[in-house]
């Protein structure tokens, strides 16, 4: 996988995040998403998630969500869409919350 263009609201943080990848820098949505890409990374924040998933949808792009935790009953909703081609990161598994719940259900016997 290689990076083929960059998109933020913020000019100048997307500006240096497109050098460091040697690539194009779009602040607009759409020409990001027209910009000849094969899939999307979604890592705005929840609340701006499903319109970002909708116009990924829209042409076709596989698209990998970044916590989508505001959206899941949009994520389902989105699945009667038909091939969304959606995939959901989510990194809580290393949240030290969790770690100490699963290593409690370890020492209650499973």
């Amino acid at each position: 996988m290689r990076v083929g263009c960059v998109q933020r609201r913020d000019r100048a943080a997307g500006l240096a995040l497109a050098d460091a990848y040697d690539v194009r820098y779009e602040q607009d949505e759409a020409a990001a998403l027209d910009s000849g890409v094969d899939a999307a990374i979604v890592c705005s924040p929840p609340a701006q998630h499903l319109e970002s998933l909708r116009h990924c949808r829209e042409r076709g792009l596989p698209v990998l969500c970044e916590k989508p935790i505001g959206i899941v009953g949009d994520l389902v909703a989105m699945s009667e869409w038909g091939d969304p081609r959606i995939m959901v990161a989510q990194t809580l598994r290393f949240h030290p919350m969790l770690i100490e719940l699963r290593n409690r259900r370890l020492d209650w016997g499973e």
